[in-house]
């Protein structure tokens, strides 16, 4: 792709609940039917902090596609944007960086470009290129990280893998980058 034909600058995917089965687990770390049961934050935060929590994920049947499409539809011009454990940052980005290496070893020459962990998503909205902003785009599967992100200048694109339907992400994903 070349600069002046570039709709879109980066596209960042979220990890859990996009490409790790992240509420799955903790629903059954909790004994419970659905996450939504569980009764709090606090509690979770507590529950997870200091563990392995985000290296025993399932990935979800589309993670390694996903990954593939991605890759593919961006000329490898793509990056995680995941959200660290609240008060357990560097212990879970530890964990989630074990988690997305096994992944990635399973598939032969892709690689992000980058791995970036935050509480401020939006930050990443947009980037400059020759002189002008260039919208940047998010695949997240939490609605108030995508209005934000959008708030700030960026596309986004919700997508949760268990409850969304693939091929529209891709069809959708396709509309914005060409």
């Amino acid at each position: 792709m070349k600069d002046s034909m570039i709709k879109i600058g980066m596209v960042y995917i979220d990890m859990d609940g996009v490409l790790a089965n992240f509420f799955q687990r903790l629903a059954k770390l909790y004994g419970m039917h659905h996450w939504k049961d569980i009764p709090s934050s606090e509690d979770t935060v507590k529950r997870l902090s200091g563990t392995d929590f985000f290296n025993t994920l399932e990935p979800f049947p589309t993670t390694h596609q996903l990954l593939r499409d991605v890759h593919r539809l961006t000329e490898g011009n793509w990056s995680i944007l995941s959200t660290p454990l609240k008060g357990d940052e560097q212990n879970s980005i530890y964990w989630k960086n074990r988690w997305l290496d096994r992944i990635l070893d399973e598939l032969e020459g892709i690689q992000p470009v980058c791995r970036f962990y935050s509480h401020h998503k939006h930050n990443f909205a947009i980037e400059k290129r020759l002189l002008k902003d260039v919208p940047n785009l998010l695949i997240d599967d939490r609605p108030h990280n995508l209005k934000a992100f959008i708030e700030r200048g960026g596309v986004g694109l919700r997508y949760q893998a268990d409850e969304s339907n693939y091929d529209k992400l891709i069809t959708k994903l396709e509309k914005e980058l060409f």
